[in-house]
């Protein structure tokens, strides 16, 4: 098994902009009134100051998905990944085990304005807290696929733990994987991450791998954060 490797990015390195904000808590470009436009920019002037974004991977041998048990082994762990992520990885070779986080300095900020005198200060940090972990996976992600493509290997989408029936508990076999330090991130008795807005998961890597769109329609998740990704390109 090899050892976690790292990566880590500046906000700046995520070219986030107020138009992806202002569309995520629902407005259209230009539609957006006062005094919100300001206060987008002065979040996103703020956090390229208190993000910590970091990364660990895994880069790992692959065993053979069991559909019979809608499992698949990593290092005589067996995770129990039912039924839909073992139908889309059951072709991989290799598996990449990630740990992403946006660090506990801009999530601090959001509860802060969230429970203080400007919660709707505090709703545009969350969604930007949101925002900047799935960005930095979608860097890392695109990075990795274009790799492993010159070497004539294709990549999967990546799944979580707590999405498409794979257990949350599974959390801690993920990361018993890992370091000590894991980025920063702990997990809480239920096995919820802290800072929450994290991400953890897999993705598989194989020869003959077809990546497939979200199956949205088949999941009965209520709160996946994959729903909004509007293709299968690691949302772009």
């Amino acid at each position: 098994m090899a050892n976690p490797l790292t990566f880590q990015y500046k906000f700046s390195d995520l070219n986030i902009d107020s138009t992806q904000i202002e569309r995520l808590i629902g407005f259209d470009t230009g539609t957006v009134p006062e005094p919100i436009p300001e206060m987008i920019d002065s979040a996103l002037k703020f956090a390229e100051e208190i993000t910590d974004i970091r990364g660990n991977y895994i880069i790992t041998d692959g065993q053979s998905a069991d559909h019979g048990r809608d499992s698949i082994s990593i290092n005589c762990h067996s995770f129990h990944t039912g039924k839909i992520v073992t139908g889309f990885i059951n072709e991989s070779e290799y598996f990449l085990l990630f740990i992403v986080t946006a660090g506990k300095g801009i999530e601090l900020q959001s509860k802060k304005f969230l429970q203080g005198n400007d919660p709707l200060l505090g709703y545009i940090f969350d969604v930007l807290v949101s925002l900047t972990v799935e960005s930095a996976l979608d860097k890392f992600l695109k990075n990795t696929e274009a790799d492993f493509l010159q070497t004539g290997l294709k990549t999967t989408n990546p799944y979580s733990p707590g999405y498409c029936g794979w257990p949350v508990s599974d959390q801690q076999k993920l990361f018993s994987l890992f370091d000590e330090e894991n980025c920063g991130i702990t997990l809480s008795e239920s096995c919820l991450m802290d800072p929450i807005k994290s991400i953890s998961g897999i993705i598989g890597i194989g020869a003959n791998i077809t990546k497939q769109p979200y199956s949205c329609t088949i999941c009965d998740s209520k709160n996946c954060l994959y729903r909004n990704r509007k293709t299968n390109d690691y949302g772009s």
